[in-house]
């Protein structure tokens, strides 16, 4: 079985995870406890063919093509949400592809990408609604350490920013997954410099910078990889940075379902496979833990069976088949290593995502 893999790592983890896969190769039968974490991390529904069912049956969500896409009242808007009414669009800006009749009965151009500028404050949106994609920054709103204070914007504050800016951007609130998200604190450290030109370290100040803020999408209580909504709060409570994943969501389906459907893999299945691919990279005894959840995943970036996406991915990022934008339930894993004592001068080991598909194609069941 075919299990993509995915390193979460910095330069030093890089290095880690280098030292590991030169590491001899230990199967499930000489690693038992590597075992015991992969059925450990096993949600009780994997293999459950009604759950799948389920899962295959939900209806489609056009992301933020729907409001971003030549809507000049909605874009109004949403630059109202994020306080950034100056942003233009100047001649050539905007891709445009097609048109599209509104209720009204009028046709409107369907615009596929923009990029609106300030010219006073230098801010920009860059908007690729066909791809869901929104990336803002407003370089008058970063951090100055000499003449900001700490930021005092408070989580429930924060996540009512991004709630907002969310709504006003076109996405549906239902699939705002407030349980998983991520609100932290960003910090900063000046050290002035004193009257010889050398750094006083005793009059360092340490100051909250920005609220970080975080949600990600989930479908009908499933999470949608590599989907969310993203954003940098300034002590005035203003949107500083955002960014926005949120394409166009709906189950593969028909042909383009046939490499990875209709056989549900059975659990066992699924827990030999994780042990066998994680035992290939990590040495028995360096998983410190596995967590596993069923997430809707891009179908261009789950492997059926004995195919290898690498050589079936077309440059549009999607699939021969036709599976480009659509998406598969899967179960995604993570691995992470054992954290070294402090001052040990041993390396940390790399975290990884393994990628794993629930459905699977026509091949021999009896075949693991």
């Amino acid at each position: 079985m075919k299990i993509t893999k995915r390193n979460i790592t910095g330069l030093v983890v890089m290095f880690a995870a280098l030292q590991l896969t030169i590491v001899p190769a230990q199967s499930q039968q000489s690693c038992p406890e590597l075992h015991e974490l992969a059925g450990g991390s096993l949600p009780s529904l994997v293999g459950d063919v009604d759950t799948m069912a389920a899962l295959v049956a939900v209806a489609g969500d056009p992301g933020i093509a729907a409001s971003m896409s030549g809507d000049k009242k909605a874009l109004k808007l949403a630059l109202n949400a994020i306080g950034a009414r100056s942003l233009k669009a100047s001649k050539g800006d905007c891709r445009f592809d097609g048109r599209r009749k509104r209720s009204d009965g009028r046709h409107d151009e369907e615009a596929v990408h923009c990029d609106y500028k300030a010219r006073k404050t230098g801010a920009t949106l860059s908007i690729k609604a066909a791809e869901g994609r929104l990336t803002f920054l407003d370089p008058t709103r970063s951090f100055q350490a000499q003449t900001d204070p700490d930021n005092e914007v408070t989580d429930s504050a924060a996540a009512e920013t991004i709630k907002a800016v969310a709504i006003a951007f076109g996405l549906d609130e239902k699939q705002l997954d407030y349980q998983l998200a991520d609100i932290a604190r960003v910090k900063v450290a000046s050290v002035p410099l004193s009257e010889s030109g050398i750094p006083d370290t005793d009059a360092a100040t340490v100051q909250v910078a920005e609220v970080y803020t975080a949600v990600p999408r989930q479908v009908q209580g499933v999470g949608v990889h590599g989907s969310r909504i993203q954003a940098s709060i300034d002590h005035r409570g203003q949107v500083a940075r955002m960014h926005l994943r949120w394409p166009e969501f709906r189950v593969c389906e028909g042909n383009e379902a046939s490499r990875l459907g209709p056989r549900v893999l059975d659990p066992s299945k699924v827990k030999i496979a994780i042990a066998e691919e994680v035992g290939e990279q990590w040495a028995c005894g360096t998983v410190a833990g596995l967590r596993s959840s069923i997430m809707y995943v891009p179908a261009s970036e789950v492997d059926s069976p004995g195919t290898d996406s690498d050589e079936t991915a077309n440059d549009s990022g999607g699939d021969d088949d036709g599976s480009a934008g659509c998406y598969v339930p899967a179960l995604v894993v993570q691995v992470t290593g054992p954290e070294p004592l402090e001052d040990s001068g041993e390396v940390s080991y790399a975290g990884a995502e393994y990628l794993l598909p629930l459905l699977a194609g026509n091949e021999d069941p009896d075949d693991g």
